[in-house]
């Protein structure tokens, strides 16, 4: 994301991807702060799942995608990890940054040439 100038209500060309935790009442202002094009990904409903005034138009003016992601229960993150143990599963780790060096991190993240995850140490 960025700052609020990065917005179209700030005269920027607004946000690429929205992560959007908040739900119904989150998901108007994730719209209006959208560059054309950007996508919205809905993780949970924090405020809830009925949203009340939805604002159709903004959503499309700005060719908004919207895709839902489920994220599972506490109980499916037991089970998950319980398997991760038994089976030593271990992911593959391409490089390690210090927290000093995040911004190195992540714009050796976007050239692709990763295999892997790309860790930042705290």
């Amino acid at each position: 994301m960025g700052s609020s100038k990065d917005t179209p209500r700030g005269g920027g060309r607004g946000a690429d991807h929205i992560v959007d935790l908040g739900g119904s009442s989150t998901l108007n202002r994730s719209i209006r702060t959208l560059r054309v094009g950007g996508r919205i990904s809905l993780v949970g409903g924090l405020s809830g799942f009925q949203v009340e005034g939805f604002e159709i138009i903004p959503a499309i003016l700005r060719k908004a995608r919207l895709q839902a992601i489920n994220v599972g229960s506490r109980d499916m993150f037991e089970m998950m990890n319980r398997a991760v143990k038994q089976n030593g599963l271990r992911p593959i780790i391409d490089a390690v940054f210090p927290f000093e060096q995040s911004v190195e991190a992540l714009q050796y993240l976007a050239k692709g040439t990763h295999f892997g995850k790309i860790c930042i140490k705290f």
